[in-house]
């Protein structure tokens, strides 16, 4: 995944880009990532391209299949998404 297009789940997805309606991967080629918003994990197959600089990821995405669950989000910080709402 590019450093400028990041993984978001469907409850960010909602917070931050609500007024839009969202288009996803087929479910068959979806996989586990962590939300670059909140660091929860989804396979909701939504991405969205946004500044690296202002999201918890920091441009950096790790290729998994896997749930990541609780133990992947502790390498990220505790933080919101910088510079919108």
């Amino acid at each position: 995944m590019s450093e400028w297009t990041h993984a978001i789940c469907p409850q960010c997805w909602d917070k931050w880009f609500g007024d839009r309606a969202p288009v996803a991967l087929a479910e068959a080629v979806r996989e586990w990532e962590l939300c670059c918003f909140c660091a929860d994990g989804t396979n909701a197959g939504l991405y969205v391209r946004y500044n690296p600089a202002l999201l918890l990821c920091e441009g950096i995405h790790e290729e998994t299949s896997a749930n990541p669950g609780p133990a992947a989000k502790a390498g990220r910080r505790a933080a919101a998404p910088r510079g919108r709402r």
